[in-house]
């Protein structure tokens, strides 16, 4: 009996043999080492209960500090008002275009954590902020698709799941 489990790269079914479990193989499809799993059944793993209220709080904090930091970095109030006059335009308002630039990254990488964290009325808020000036966010949005690096603040998250946030994103601004 084969060993079924998908590529952690390119999530493609892949089938090895039962002697092959426990070890690394290459993906036959994207040829990237992944790790085979064991054909027997692991042993459950005891863990303690998560008090999910208090998790989540200790995110929201983290969330905010890390917003705080992101603004003050970019000398602004407000990440996505400090940056936009009364056209929702850069250069209207008191920040140079550099900063602008900043606040968009900030703008994205805020999107990207309120996904990650099943917020979507501030990720819906976001993408608002970010139609104001869809043009840049698309400049901004391309090359993190390209990227392998991800964005300062995001770094722990998944590539996949990266990527599928910023296409949802570019489908959200652009239809």
């Amino acid at each position: 009996m084969a060993i079924e489990f998908h590529c952690s790269q390119c999530s493609k079914l892949i089938r090895a043999p039962d002697d092959a479990g426990g070890r690394r193989a290459k993906c036959p499809y994207c040829q990237q080492s992944v790790y085979v799993p064991s054909a027997e059944p692991a042993e459950p793993i005891p863990v303690a209960p998560i008090d999910d209220e208090d998790q989540l709080e200790r995110l929201r904090r983290e969330d905010r500090a890390f917003y705080t930091e992101v603004v003050k970095e970019v000398g602004g109030d407000d990440a996505g008002a400090g940056s936009r006059g009364p056209s929702g335009k850069p250069g209207d308002g008191s920040k140079s275009p550099q900063a602008y630039q900043e606040d968009v990254d900030a703008l994205i990488v805020r999107y990207l954590r309120a996904m990650q964290r099943s917020e979507l009325e501030e990720a819906e808020d976001v993408v608002e902020l970010l139609r104001g000036d869809a043009e840049q966010a698309r400049e901004h949005i391309q090359p993190l698709l390209m990227d392998e690096m991800p964005p300062s603040g995001v770094e722990r998250m998944p590539p996949a799941l990266l990527h599928g946030f910023l296409r949802k994103l570019q489908e959200r601004l652009w239809g």
